[in-house]
């Protein structure tokens, strides 16, 4: 049974994509879930009044099946979740397909408790500003739709989760997310979601949204985000913060989040069809033997970003004993180019013949 989530947004500074278009889930059933790529997005109000959303794209794998649209409201963002559900092993062509969906919108127009109007829209990965800024309309005409702008991910510096046993909710956990972002733009795009494919895991994207005519402070700005679990068991949980792995054993309430220096970043290739991309890195740590972990982060232009952190419980004692370390990231399939991959201060380029 999939855990229920109550989610309270704590923000400190500014008030502010779960799933990327193309990706396949394996569910805890078997099937599969297809996300639909993204091309073309609209806001349009129709002959009742009522605002809707127009997406067109394409099916990146071929498999026709009807689309579900899944939509959830968290803040100054609607997520609207477009995917297929297939039993798993289906063949499919692989053909790029078209199609188009029309969603109701009227949620972008609604105050939820706290007065907060949807300022961002979330469809798969894409992320847009709705500038909700109208000219009033004259006579009976009726109110124009906001306008789209699509704006950009970038990511927020996390260095703290800390989790609390709650005795007036039984089976529930507390969770609060704490670090910093370093313009001044805490415009925070938020999610937390029960794992489509394990009971126990928590998914949750955190990262802040910019539109580009925004402007930002220049300045270390800390922000916090708390939620509450409901239908843990033996009061343990996995969360998966942005893909890196944080798992509470009901001992140790806060970790921390260490980065790690990167010395060298090499390239693979896995044995695959079609080929894919591996990255292996090394450094140097201490006397922890805590797992290093590897998340790419969102790919842009292509460039590379890489995430290299372990995961440590606060005031953990570690010897000053130099030990070396290497770890790896799969990217996947990627377009043929040139790409820069990065992590801190070590940066290389690579040929990629996809």
């Amino acid at each position: 049974m999939l855990q229920r989530l109550s989610v309270l947004i704590l923000l400190t500074g500014f008030t502010l994509s779960a799933f990327a278009q193309g990706d396949t889930t394996v569910t805890s059933d078997g099937t599969n879930r297809l996300f639909n790529g993204i091309d073309e997005v609209s806001l349009r109000v129709n002959s009742a009044g009522t605002l809707e959303l127009v997406v067109a794209g394409r099916l990146m794998d071929g498999c026709q099946a009807e689309t579900i649209v899944n939509t959830q409201r968290q803040g100054q963002t609607w997520f609207v979740d477009l995917y297929r559900v297939v039993p798993a092993n289906t063949p499919c062509t692989r053909a790029l397909l078209p199609f188009d969906v029309v969603v109701d919108a009227s949620e972008l127009l609604q105050l939820d408790e706290e007065a907060i109007i949807p300022v961002f829209l979330v469809i798969n990965d894409r992320i847009y500003y709705v500038n909700h800024a109208q000219i009033e309309p004259m006579g009976n005409a009726q109110a124009p739709a906001p306008i789209l702008s699509e704006a950009f991910r970038v990511e927020l510096t996390l260095e703290k989760v800390t989790f609390t046993s709650l005795s007036s909710r039984e089976n529930a956990l507390g969770v609060t997310l704490e670090g910093t972002s370093s313009d001044g733009c805490v415009n925070l795009v938020y999610r937390a979601m029960p794992a489509w494919n394990k009971e126990e895991v928590t998914d949750v994207t955190l990262y802040r949204a910019l539109d580009p005519a925004m402007m930002c402070l220049q300045a270390i700005t800390p922000f916090s985000a708390s939620f509450v679990i409901d239908g843990v068991q033996n009061n343990t949980h996995t969360l998966r913060i942005n893909g890196g792995v944080y798992e509470y054993d009901g001992t140790h309430p806060v970790l921390l989040k260490s980065p790690m220096f990167v010395e060298t970043i090499e390239t693979a290739i896995a044995e695959s069809f079609p080929p894919q991309l591996m990255i292996n890195v090394s450094g140097t740590t201490d006397g922890c033997n805590f797992p290093i972990q590897v998340n790419v982060l969102a790919i842009r232009e292509n460039v590379i970003p890489l995430d290299v952190f372990r995961v440590i419980p606060d005031m953990q004692a570690c010897t000053m004993i130099a030990n070396p370390f290497t770890a790896s990231a799969n990217v996947g399939s990627l377009p043929s180019g040139t790409y820069t991959i990065y992590a801190g201060n070590t940066i290389i380029t690579t040929e990629w013949q996809g």
